[in-house]
Formats: C-alpha cells, structure tokens, sequence
C-alpha cells in the first residue's frame, strides 16, 4: 500500500471510531503502519546559552545547558507565560541534577534579581528554588522539610491571591511524595489539589487538565478506577498540548486504553490508544508515545488470538524504543514478543527473548510479574516441572511485591490523616476565634454554649465507646503489666519502672519506628543500659518486650466491636506495627492464635 492509501486509512480511523467503542479489524491497519518521523522539534529552551554554564548528567550520559541570567531576567520583564517551557526545562532537568556549589550559586543570582526588579515572579522563584534544591537531595530530612516549606509557600501565595503559583506547589508536593514513595502525604495532598481545581476553569489556571492527569494516573497505579478513570477523562484536550512539556494529554489516553484492556472492553482500548496515534501533541518524546500506541494496539489484537500482525509491531518498535531509551517499554514489548512465540509454538524463539531480557530482580512493577509467568510456561510446556514451579514462585513473590506496593489501603490511611488534619486545623482555628472572643468581651456566651455542647457531645462519645469496650479491655488490662521473671539489682528495676511509666502514659510503643536508639534519647539513658534492664528483669529482648506492649494494645482493639469493620491490616497499624505480616507472625507467637481467629473467638474469651 502506498503512502496515500496509509493515510486514508488513518483518516478513517480517526474519524469514524465512535467514542464507545464499536467491532473494528485493526489488522489492516497495523500491518502496513510505520513508524512516523517528525521533524526536529525546537528546543525545550529558546534561549541562547553558553558552554560556561553547563552540568553532566551522569544518569543519561549527556551534557545540558542552560542560561539562569537570561531567563530570570526574561521572567521578572517579560512574565511567566513567555517562558514556561524553558522554567520547566531549568527546575527539572538542570537544577535537579546540580551539585551543591552550583545550586547555591543559582540561589544567590535569582535573590540578587528579585532585589534588583519590583516583580512578583521572580520574588517567588527566589523563594522557591531554594525549597526545590532540597527536594532533589537524597537526604530526608531535607526533603521532609522542604515539603513542609513548599506548603507554607503555598499558603502564602494563595493569601495573596496566586492561583497558579498556589496549586503548582500543592501539585508538586503531591507528586514529589508520590515518586519518592511517600504515599500517605501523596494523597492527601492530591485531595487538596483536586479540592482546588474544581473551583477553577481552564482559563483561570492553565495547567488543570494536566493536573487532573498527575492526579488520575496516581490513583490509576493504586488500581482506584472509581477515581481515576473520572480525572483522567477530564484531563483530555483535542486540541494538541500547551507547550512540549506537557504530555497530559497523550499520557491520560494511554492509561485509559490500558484501562478499558484490563475489564476486557477491547474496542473502548482501541478507541484510545488510535487516540494517541492521531493526537495533535508536538511534545517531548512524541515518538515513543506513537510506539506505545502502536504496541497497545498490537496487544489487544493478542488478547484477541492474533500474533502475527502484533509480533511484525514489536519488531517494527523495538529498536527505535531502544534507541530513546525507554528501557521499561523495551523489556515489556520484548515479553509480549515471547508471548506471541509461546502462543505460536515457537518455545525456541520465546526463550531466546526471555534468556536476553535484563530483569533485576529488586524491581517492582508489572514486567516482573510478567517475566516469571512466561518463564513458568516455557518450561511447563518444555516438561520441567521443578523450574515450572519454581518460576511460579518467583511470579506469586513478585505479583505480592507489586500488590503491597500499590496497596489501597494506603489511600485509606492518607484520607484519614487528611481528615485528622482537616480537623486540627479547625479546632485551631476555633481556639483562636475564641481567644480573640474573649479579648474583645463580644462573644463569651456563643463560646460557652458551643464549649457546653462539645463538652457533652464528647462525653456522650466516649461513655458509648466505655459500655462497648470495657468487658473486652478487662481481659486485656489484666496482664498489662509484664511480672518480673528473676530478681535484679535496683538500677535495673528502677530503670525498667522508668520505661513502664513512659509506655504506659504516653504509649510510645504505638509509633512504628520505636527503637532502642529512640528510647535511649527519651530517657536519656545509653541503649545498652536499657537493653541490659530488659533482659535482666525480663529476661526478654527489647524487641519482644514492645512486641508484647503492641500485642496486648491489638487484643484490646480487636476486643472491641466497635472495631469489627476495620480491616487487619488497620488494626495492626494502629497498635504500632510496621507490616501486616509482622502482626501476624508476633501475634501468634505471643497468643498462640492468629488474629483473625482471636476476632472470632473473642466473646467466649471474655466471658467472666
């Protein structure tokens, strides 16, 4: 077919493959489709820099360069708008990769120009690229606290009325947690992100679909569809991105095709990823987005008994994705490709694939998990049961990998400490109300009245919660107290009386990353003291002793019904353990049940 009637193909495609998806043979299509090239796009910057002022990139084996005097001087003159794509390109390629001189040195030059101009862009880079240097070290407690700048940051501009400056920083806060695995802070920050991009339109801030995107991808690898699918759906746009770096668009079509592929809808898929195909978007990495496109569609022609047009796309892809790097889609294009041989009866081919494919063995994700599944069925179909199964091993150890990984339950978690949060801050701001009350002698009595209330709502609260929970508390309190098993010396004793008190009144046994180190700076006592006391009134380790406390904490939690829809993975984690297979494991030790049995049992336990 010559190149006239491949674009008449392709304008069929994209003009009469309805929405919802209806009954298509795509084989034609994919069997005389090339890889497209494009012209050489302009650069992410458009500013004329200098080889003084470059970084080596060690991660991707290449020299940048950039030119911070001419564009801070353009953004405090000309505005944000004029240069967008060249602030990204600056925040995120160079200043990500600086050492510290250098960054320090790009801090004092930005400070110097938001003396020198009376602009409140450039005032705000000056404060911001500070907290962005910190996030882009590896050092935590940098990071933890440049997020905790970022917010104030953001509360700040959003007092003086800066949409745009305001939710790029909450946005940002919500993806450098999530990318840095820092989940919990992810989605609570993603609620308030999305809290305010329902308040605006398109033109009040320009970045809203792409946000929506960012948002709807994160719940989407959390498997949370009922969220995802509706974010990423707002963040489409036909009329081509807005400038190269946002890829939104391209990105949000690619996970709902993936979507509409897992539920078995294969024409909705395809509908989407021909969406790619024929987007307007002139952006960076254009190529591979047209191969992932192209890719896609050849799996759903897999999950439809074909193999021969889809094994002809991964060969047609594979050396230019190589080529861009894209490592990940690489591996996972190669996998299909010894999919197709093993469907195709060529366990030779297959095998010849998969004995090249580079796969480390700490990676967490999906081409893991596919990887071992092809290897247990090439040698399932070779015969060799011993590797067949120890291949299975490696595919169920990798698939609960990736499962805890992406757990919803964390999502669970970030929305209540959101809710905790969301809380706090009103109770503060009602404290404050009140004290200004007070000054001003205007508003004791609706004070009173809503202190009368609260005083009794919370009383009524917590007497309901005494009759439900005091039967099951009992047995638990009984042995709340650990007995001396041989006789110590009196340090030992009055020491170990010290650590008692510590856990019972303030339950520091309750926070996960309790170690001996922590004790030791909270009593001011060295560690090996502590440890000595332990053992020696015990005659227990440290770890078992506040495995005993945590125990006897989940007894009570699980004693109570209030409690009986909660999950175990929760209950755990409210009474300080890190895991849920380390609950399980020092439950059962300690009680000789697991928990879920102990929940079932529980009212013949409490019985007097």
């Amino acid at each position: 077919m010559n190149k006239v009637g491949i674009l008449f193909l392709l304008f069929l495609c994209y003009f009469f493959l309805p929405v919802k998806g209806q009954a298509i043979d795509l084989s034609l299509f994919l069997d005389t489709v090339q890889i497209r090239h494009y012209a050489p796009m302009r650069s992410m910057t458009r500013i004329k820099v200098a080889p003084s002022d470059s970084i080596y990139v060690e991660k991707y084996g290449e020299m940048r360069y950039y030119n911070s005097d001419t564009l801070f001087h353009y953004l405090a003159t000309r505005g944000y708008h004029t240069v967008e794509d060249e602030l990204y390109y600056y925040y995120y390629d160079i200043v990500s990769y600086m050492s510290d001189v250098r960054a320090a040195a790009e801090i004092r030059k930005v400070r110097q120009m938001a003396l020198r101009y009376n602009n409140p862009e450039i005032t705000y880079a000056a404060e911001f690229l500070p907290l962005l240097v910190n996030l882009s070290r590896t050092d935590s407690t940098r990071f933890d606290a440049a997020m905790d700048d970022l917010y104030r940051l953001a509360r700040k501009v959003a007092a003086e009325g800066n949409t745009r400056e305001e939710i790029f920083l909450l946005r940002l806060i919500f993806n450098e947690s999530y990318l840095s695995g820092h989940y919990a802070r992810a989605f609570r920050f993603a609620r308030l992100t999305v809290a305010r991009l329902d308040q605006l339109t398109d033109e009040e801030f320009f970045d809203r679909k792409a946000t929506y995107f960012m948002i709807g991808n994160a719940y989407h690898a959390f498997r949370d569809y009922d969220r995802s699918i509706p974010y990423l759906k707002k963040s489409l746009r036909d009329d081509g991105s807005r400038h190269m770096a946002d890829r939104a668009n391209l990105r949000a079509r690619h996970s709902l095709a993936e979507y509409y592929a897992s539920i078995g809808d294969l024409e909705q898929s395809d509908y989407y990823f021909l969406s790619m195909w024929n987007s307007p978007d002139q952006v960076k990495m254009r190529p591979v987005y047209d191969m992932i496109a192209l890719t896609g569609l050849a799996g759903n022609e897999m999950k439809r008994g074909r193999f021969d047009v889809p094994l002809r796309i991964f060969k047609l892809c594979l050396p230019a994705l190589k080529e861009e790097k894209a490592s990940s889609l690489s591996t996972a294009v190669e996998l299909k490709m010894a999919e197709c041989y093993l469907e195709k009866d060529d366990p030779g081919a297959a095998y010849a694939i998969l004995d090249s494919v580079h796969m480390n063995p700490d990676s967490v994700d999906e081409n893991s998990c596919y990887y071992y599944s092809l290897l247990n069925r090439y040698y399932a179909h070779r015969g060799d049961a011993l590797k067949a199964r120890c291949y299975l091993d490696s595919m169920m150890t990798a698939f609960h990998r990736y499962e805890d990984k992406y757990n919803t339950l964390i999502i669970l978690r970030a929305e209540q400490e959101l809710f905790e949060s969301e809380n706090a801050r009103k109770e503060l701001q009602v404290k404050s109300f009140r004290h200004v009350s007070v000054v001003m002698g205007v508003t004791a009595g609706i004070i009173l009245i809503a202190l009368i209330i609260i005083s009794i709502l919370y009383r009524k609260k917590h007497q309901a919660y005494r009759k439900l929970a005091s039967r099951s508390r009992e047995w638990a309190e009984s042995t709340s107290r650990v007995a001396p098993v041989v006789p110590a010396d009196n340090i030992d004793v009055s020491l170990m009386e010290s650590i008692n008190r510590l856990f019972e009144d303030e339950q520091i046994y309750l926070n996960a990353d309790l170690n001996l180190e922590t004790l030791s700076k909270l009593l001011g006592v060295h560690r090996n003291l502590i440890s000595k006391a332990i053992n020696t009134v015990y005659g227990k380790p440290f770890s078992s002793f506040i495995n005993e406390c945590r125990v006897r904490q989940a007894i009570l939690l699980l004693s109570d019904p209030a409690n009986d829809s909660r999950s175990l993975e929760a209950i755990a984690f409210d009474a300080g353990f890190s895991t849920r297979q380390t609950f399980y494991r020092v439950f059962k030790a300690q009680t000789g049940i697991n928990p879920a049995t102990y929940r079932k049992n529980r009212e013949a336990q409490i019985e007097p």
